[in-house]
């Protein structure tokens, strides 16, 4: 799917890879859009949004060029960063994640009461069932 075997290649080693359509699944969309959001005070598409085995979001950013260019890095430093942080700087990243997954809840609470609970994603249903019932 990605033109550039060289970032392919990167992505494929270290990741696993899923793109969401945030037209069939404006749900999640909303969720990651809005990590997006907190973690750069920007958003936009393409989203690349890296989260932790139990989903909570720890990186994101909306473009990285192929290499680097106009002082901003390419996606291969930026999957190179990302690699070298979850092996050795990994309860840095942990931390990171829940506080950014705490942030997003809070920010999309009200909207998700209004979408109800059948349009989430299950571990968010199972999340807030929990949280619901020691609160």
């Amino acid at each position: 799917m990605f033109s550039n075997l060289e970032i392919a290649k990167l992505m494929n080693l270290w990741f696993i890879n899923i793109k969401v359509d945030r037209e069939e699944r404006p749900d999640l969309d909303e969720i990651y859009m809005t990590a997006t959001q907190l973690m750069t005070d920007g958003g936009g598409w393409p989203n690349s949004v890296f989260l932790t085995p139990d989903l909570k979001p720890f990186y994101a950013g909306t473009y990285f060029p192929p290499e680097d260019k106009f002082g901003r890095p390419g996606f291969p430093r930026i999957l190179r960063a990302i690699q070298d942080a979850w092996v050795n700087q990994r309860k840095q990243v942990l931390t990171q994640s829940y506080r950014v997954a705490e942030a997003v809840a809070r920010a999309t609470g009200a909207r998700i009461a209004k979408i109800g609970f059948r349009f989430l994603p299950p571990c968010l249903q199972n999340r807030l069932l929990l949280e619901s019932l020691f609160t």
